[in-house]
């Protein structure tokens, strides 16, 4: 799992990164597939992102993560699996 966070963030952004212990494990239930989100914490160790692969990137506070969307599966909220 670390490794293939590396590997992506490096050929989508040009960076390495030094990643860490798990922050966040959830599993969400859509209604046609069921998927396992595990979320590393990290910091860039070498390099400066670059929009390889993504035509935008921006860094937010905390306060202003309310302005943007997101899938049902990258909120805290899940459905029960069952």
């Amino acid at each position: 799992m670390e490794k293939a966070l590396i590997r992506e963030c490096f050929e989508e952004l040009g960076i390495v990164l030094a990643v860490g212990s798990v922050f966040n494990d959830t599993v969400y239930a859509y209604d046609e597939i069921t998927i396992h989100l595990t979320v590393l914490g990290a910091v860039i160790s070498e390099g400066k992102p670059q929009l390889l692969e993504h035509a935008d990137l921006r860094w937010i506070k905390k306060s202003d993560i309310t302005f943007y969307s997101f899938c049902p599966a990258d909120t805290e909220r899940t459905k029960p699996m069952g």
